[in-house]
């Protein structure tokens, strides 16, 4: 009967070993990995890759001044070096061999890649020379094969939009306004250094849909972004201020709460002695509403126009949504 069959089935995989793909190198692929190679040595693991080098969001999304971060590949080589382990680069899955044949040629297949393309804005004048997406710009200055050749536009801009208050916008923001020479301490591309080192850009804006209370940052991030050497932190009190709600779902959450306090802290700073090389603005409670072409070139960014947010829903933290108002101001781009 099919459940003797299935059975008789099952007992030949366990004679004779399971073999698994993976496909992708990144963290969770490793992780993965790592669970079966571990179990027990009849389970063969192959780990397939379409760069030429494993660990994926660790070596091409880890920000070059943060090598602590990227200390998790030393657990990941030692799963390479187990016996029932064997790693394929520059193999693409769609490309070099498909689905149907690694489920041919194996008994369990594990997705384990990443996003390959962008979540847009959705805004009119998103494909304006001069937007581009975090990814893009966070895999050019990590050295990723794909992006050696692609340029963002940095020489002819003094100031900066990033929209996103999590630790990639911050990252992205913190790359922009740190030291040439400390970035140069890094393992950051050396073509990216030397773009950088060429830049014109002088102020970033940290745009956030939402308010401070739901800021998806860590405190660390936070904190090491405010304290840039010659870089100024500019805040708007009324964009800090926090309604009943949130201020109870602060007050109720430590980490929220210690975040809090950085802003407040930085707020109070007094004003520099003199101008500050360079500026940082974190704004929140706006939102794109449509990024405007330069009137001399039109296929060029020249400005954002943000939308005033309002918070609505009880509970407040991350339970609040933001709605428009109508309200709308222009920040340039240029």
């Amino acid at each position: 009967c099919a459940a003797v069959a299935a059975r008789a089935s099952r007992l030949q995989n366990l004679a004779r070993g399971y073999h698994i793909a993976v496909v992708g190198s990144g963290p969770s692929a490793f992780y993965a990995a790592r669970t079966f190679v571990k179990k027990d040595s009849s389970y063969k693991v192959d780990i397939i890759e379409k760069l030429p080098v494993p660990y994926g969001l660790v070596r091409y999304g880890v920000a070059p001044d943060h090598p602590e971060v990227k200390n998790v590949t030393t657990e990941f080589e030692q799963v390479l070096d187990r016996p029932n382990c064997q790693f394929f680069g520059n193999v693409s899955v769609g490309e070099h061999v498909s689905l149907p044949e690694l489920r041919q040629l194996y008994d369990a297949v594990i997705l384990a890649y990443g996003a390959s393309g962008d979540r847009r804005l959705g805004v009119e004048g998103e494909d304006l020379d001069g937007s581009m997406s975090a990814r893009n710009f966070v895999a050019w200055y990590n050295g990723h094969p794909s992006y050696a050749s692609w340029k963002p536009r940095l020489l002819d801009v003094e100031t900066a939009a990033v929209i996103g208050n999590g630790n990639v916008a911050l990252d992205v923001a913190r790359v922009l306004l740190s030291p040439v020479d400390a970035l140069a301490k890094t393992d950051i591309a050396d073509y990216a250094l030397e773009e950088l080192s060429r830049a014109r850009v002088r102020s970033v804006h940290v745009v956030g849909r939402r308010g401070p209370a739901q800021a998806a940052w860590t405190n660390a991030e936070l904190r090491e972004i405010c304290a840039l050497p010659s870089c100024a932190v500019r805040l708007r009190p009324d964009e800090l201020r926090l309604d009943p709600a949130d201020e109870q779902a602060v007050a109720a959450n430590r980490m929220r709460k210690r975040g809090m306090g950085i802003l407040q802290d930085v707020l109070a700073r007094p004003a520099p002695a003199q101008d500050p090389a360079k500026e940082l603005h974190i704004r929140f409670l706006l939102s794109p509403q449509t990024l405007l072409a330069d009137a001399a070139s039109p296929s060029r960014l020249a400005s954002l126009r943000l939308e005033r947010n309002r918070l609505e829903g009880g509970g407040g933290g991350d339970a609040r949504k933001a709605v428009g108002t109508g309200e709308a101001e222009e920040l340039r781009c240029e």
